[in-house]
């Protein structure tokens, strides 16, 4: 688990490491194109409307659900929400998060991935 200085110095973290394409779950998703390790910041996937609700970010708002096959988690900051890597993952994964730990967002419906 990162702790909360090194996630800090990681915030300043685009990087293309990643693009959209076809998932395994559903549609569209995020897709690992180099290796990545874990506690990696892929970048932001959302911004903090005026009206205060969430506004998503592409392409790394294109990510999918999945509980049982988590490897990223959003972290929740004060104006925007970033995604970090749980795991190392490598070409052709595809970044997926588990809805259900981000209530205030959209959540998962009966017969999604779990």
């Amino acid at each position: 688990m990162l702790n909360f200085h090194k996630l800090m110095q990681k915030l300043a973290c685009p990087c293309k490491a990643f693009d959209t394409g076809p998932s395994k779950i559903h549609g569209t998703g995020v897709i690992i194109q180099k290796p990545m390790k874990k506690g990696s910041c892929l970048g932001m996937t959302h911004k903090l409307r005026d009206d205060g609700g969430w506004e998503m970010l592409k392409p790394l708002g294109n990510y999918n659900h999945s509980s049982s096959q988590e490897n990223a988690i959003i972290v929740r900051l004060p104006t925007e929400r970033k995604v970090f890597l749980m795991k190392d993952l490598f070409p052709g994964d595809e970044m997926l998060v588990d809805f259900r730990k981000q209530p205030d967002l959209e959540q998962p419906q009966p017969g999604w991935i779990e």
